[in-house]
């Protein structure tokens, strides 16, 4: 929604005052309708790693993906798709990944071989419907957990290393890894907090969160009052933040709850939020995980990982 040479100067402007820290990427998520040689050039002058929202065939996306006119947006979004997958500018990355919300009833196995073997993509992610407590419909699960065991059917019936799909990796990894991955993840994912920052300053915590905690993001706090360090210390967002830590009570006896981490590694804390308990609930998708890893666990103990590889894992 910025112009372009807004978007250029503001990229500039974080090169410049960030290029002391070692590790800062920047990534773009967008529906790619309005990507076109300029903008790839903006892309590769910053190494932008570039993500495009798509759920799927046409039949599938153009559900709901709608322009302003009612028109699907499938045609226009392969297209700018197509053009960053054939750019040859240096600094573009052009492994493109595509992030794909799941409708439960479509064909996971028929959207995953669209992406890889129509539109050539091999980094994928996944997003699991947006709901909490109060919204979700009991009987979508079922869906859930079916659409959720084929799609890991397709990907590791493809035994291709290039594919990957981010939280069966997640997953896997945490389930065979051993001890280093689990004590990397535990950093990674359990103690990070993500801050959205509007193009007019003001912060907010995850942008996922917004329909969930709306006061978090009417704090009238911005970039140019308070610095990111005391922004979060800020009692609201910190008590956020220790309510985020807590694990329902199931959670900490539930045998998968070091795997999926009370849902939030496959997830946004937003599932397990309500009104009444805030964040003191499992996830929305707890039964589904648990499926999902019931049906992991068969695989890996049939392709030969020692069970009790498997049980370091859970218990550790």
């Amino acid at each position: 929604m910025m112009k372009k040479h807004r978007f250029d100067e503001m990229c500039t402007i974080f090169r410049t005052y960030l290029k002391n820290l070692n590790d800062v990427k920047f990534v773009i998520q967008t529906n790619a309708i309005l990507i076109d040689d300029e903008w790839i050039k903006i892309f590769a002058k910053h190494k932008i790693s570039v993500g495009i929202s798509l759920d799927g065939t046409l039949e599938f996306n153009d559900r709901y993906r709608l322009d302003h006119q009612g028109k699907g947006t499938y045609a226009a979004t392969v297209k700018g798709l197509r053009l960053l997958q054939q750019s040859r500018l240096p600094g573009l990355q052009n492994d493109v990944g595509v992030i794909c919300v799941i409708d439960p009833n479509t064909d996971a196995k028929k959207i995953f071989e669209h992406f890889v073997d129509e539109l050539q993509l091999t980094s994928l992610h996944y997003l699991l419907p947006m709901h909490d407590h109060d919204t979700f419909d009991i009987a979508i699960s079922e869906s859930i957990t079916r659409y959720l065991c084929d799609l890991f059917d397709a990907w590791v019936g493809r035994e291709d290393p290039k594919i990957s799909i981010r939280y069966f990796q997640r997953l896997f990894s945490l389930l065979v890894g051993g001890k280093k991955i689990m004590k990397d993840a535990s950093i990674g994912y359990k103690n990070s907090m993500a801050f959205t920052i509007a193009s007019n300053g003001d912060i907010g915590p995850a942008d996922d969160l917004r329909n969930t905690f709306p006061s978090l993001f009417w704090s009238q706090k911005n970039v140019s009052n308070i610095s990111l360090v005391d922004f979060f210390k800020l009692p609201e967002i910190a008590k956020h933040f220790s309510e985020k830590m807590e694990r329902h009570k199931e959670c900490l006896s539930c045998c998968w709850g070091k795997i999926c981490d009370g849902g939030d590694i496959v997830g946004s804390e937003a599932f397990r939020y309500s009104n009444a308990k805030s964040l003191q609930n499992k996830s929305i998708y707890c039964d589904s995980i648990q499926a999902l890893l019931v049906h992991m666990t068969k695989f890996s103990l049939k392709r030969g990982v020692p069970f009790a590889k498997i049980r370091e894992s859970l218990i550790q």
